[in-house]
This record gives structure tokens, sequence and C-alpha cells, in this order.
């Protein structure tokens, strides 16, 4: 864990969380920043402005279900056709069963799932193992 901190000092990895729960934006932003990771929220697809132009992230945490629509997948299908191909981490309340995950897997290559609550160590380390 040590070595991930001094790694993201020199090559500082961006992360873009989408979650409608104020809370988590702020929670998992002010933990990733203090480990010395850029981080970018927003709290709905309208917050992310033209894809096109969004900077380059290395990890899109995502939550599954947001309010207002679109969805989480839905909108990793459009990250995906707007040409960003980081790993995307799904956030989500629900227990999904393998069979929709899988399916979630089928929309976008390296998907990965974080179930809540999602304790701090479980998000540092599911961060790590990620990127």
């Amino acid at each position: 864990m040590a070595f991930d901190f001094l790694k993201n000092i020199i090559s500082q990895k961006h992360i873009l969380i989408v979650d409608d729960d104020k809370n988590i934006l702020r929670i998992f932003g002010d933990l990733l920043q203090k480990r010395k990771y850029k981080v970018t929220t927003g709290s709905c697809f309208a917050d992310l402005g033209d894809l096109e132009e969004l900077p380059d992230v290395d990890l899109v945490l995502l939550d599954c279900f947001l309010n207002p629509p679109p969805s989480g997948p839905e909108i990793a299908l459009r990250l995906r056709k707007a040409g960003i191909e980081c790993p995307i981490c799904f956030i989500t309340a629900k227990n999904a069963s393998i069979k929709e995950e899988n399916e979630l897997k089928a929309l976008t290559h390296d998907t990965h799932f974080l179930h809540k609550p999602v304790s701090a160590v479980a998000l540092l380390n599911k961060v790590s193992e990620i990127i």
C-alpha cells in the first residue's frame, strides 16, 4: 500500500466518480485525494459534459442506479462509444447475481464491482488492484 502511495505521487492517476449520493462523492473523493489520486466527480450523466472532452481518466467508479437516469451501465456504454477505454468499477447497493454481473461485464470490457456499503479499506484495495 505504501508503494502505491509513492507511485501515485510520481504518476498521479485520475479517477472519475459518478454517484447520485453526495456523501459517497465527498467521502470517496476525500479518501482518494488523500492517497494522491486526482479525482473528478459528478452526480449524474449531465455533470460529465461532452464525453469527447472528458479528461483522460485511469478509472471510473460508477454507481449502477443513478437518479436521474441514465443508469450506470448506460453511461458505461456511452463512455466506451466515446473512446474511453479505462477500467470501470460499478458501485451498487443491490447484490447482483452472477448472471447480472456477467451481463454487465459483457457490455464493457475491464469491468469490476464494489458492493455498498464500501469501507475505506475495500475502496482503496479495489482501486489499487485495478490501477
